[in-house]
């Protein structure tokens, strides 16, 4: 599917390759030492040039998206052509991610015998499927692709049909906790000192989906969520509960187990709420400052007086914490302060 540079010739030196046999796959270099100067050539590139990290990310939200729109076809009347063709676009994508893994493991020093082991493989084999330039011209393709994706927004033909399914306007029944969620990530947008534009650009993502995110007028996938978070220097987990809430999705009774959950959540209140000061809220609701940051570390499960007042002050809604601080109790987890629910 992806042909090197020089189909008819040495894609180093350019001279004609004569085929030995017309079986097997066709050489990419004349000789051995043509392989061996464009493979010193690839790694003195890498290390000038480093390695766009961009691409593996914005690769595996293409892998999701893809992922999102092969479960949107079952029990559906899809074209047998339409399903091939979605189906090719998920290996290539599974290709392209493990070709970028590789290269970035390169990058940072690995080895093609500790690629080979991690692959298990002979390392004659990890080289002919991630040293050669095929997989160099497959990986500055996706780079291209999301630059342009960065650049021109939702123009771009391979993001748009994913983003046109996925974003979800905020209704009636979610709109504050789209807002909510809006504002737990302009809070981690404000304290890495970023820019959307930028943000979006190293996610490859749209600028105008990254906005919408960010105001609460839509709600991403929570992929793309967990992406923004990384990129913003924040806990993805933080922001979990706010999601489901703001995505419509039901809070699972397996992820009510333990008091790092309850502690997750609370922080993406925190968020929400702006991120005030410990100092601050802990005035507010008469309570030791070491006390309130051990709650939010999830090494305390508060009593439940405590909890409600902190979700006072964060402007939250009782309801999804009431059965996370219960799943708790009857879990015993964590540390207790004592007393029960009001």
């Amino acid at each position: 599917m992806f042909e090197p540079p020089h189909p008819m010739g040495c894609a180093y030196c350019g001279k004609m390759i004569t085929e030995d046999s017309p079986r097997g796959r066709r050489r990419d270099y004349c000789d051995p030492t043509c392989r061996r100067r464009a493979q010193r050539k690839r790694d003195r590139e890498r290390q000038v040039s480093g390695v766009d990290r961009t691409v593996r990310r914005s690769i595996a939200v293409d892998l999701v998206a893809r992922a999102h729109e092969v479960l949107a076809c079952e029990g559906d009347s899809v074209p047998l052509a339409a399903l091939l063709k979605l189906a090719a676009q998920v290996g290539e994508d599974a290709l392209c991610l493990a070709a970028a893994a590789v290269n970035e493991a390169r990058a940072e020093g690995a080895s093609w015998p500790e690629v080979a082991a991690a692959a298990t493989m002979s390392e004659a084999a990890a080289r002919a499927r991630w040293g050669g330039v095929k997989a160099a011209a497959l990986l500055a393709s996706r780079s291209t692709q999301t630059r342009l994706r960065a650049r021109h927004g939702r123009k771009g033909e391979a993001v748009a049909p994913f983003f046109d399914m996925a974003l979800q306007p905020a209704g009636a029944g979610n709109r504050r906790a789209a807002e909510a969620l809006g504002k737990a990530l302009r809070t981690l947008l404000l304290r890495c000192g970023g820019s959307d534009e930028m943000v979006a650009e190293q996610a490859g993502l749209p600028p105008a989906v990254v906005n919408l995110a960010l105001q609460g007028a839509h709600v991403v996938p929570w992929p793309v969520i967990y992406v923004l978070s990384d990129l913003m220097k924040g806990d993805p987990v933080d922001l979990r509960l706010l999601w489901e809430r703001a995505w419509g999705r039901p809070t699972t009774t397996a992820s009510l187990q333990n008091s790092r959950t309850l502690a997750a959540a609370l922080r993406g209140a925190h968020l929400a709420a702006g991120g005030p000061e410990i100092s601050t809220l802990s005035a507010r609701v008469d309570a030791d400052q070491e006390e309130l940051a051990l709650v939010f570390a999830g090494r305390v499960v508060p009593h439940w007086a405590l909890l409600a007042s902190i979700l006072d002050q964060l402007g939250t809604n009782h309801d999804d914490f009431r059965r996370l601080w219960a799943a708790c109790q009857d879990a015993g987890d964590g540390r207790q302060e004592g007393g029960g629910a009001s």
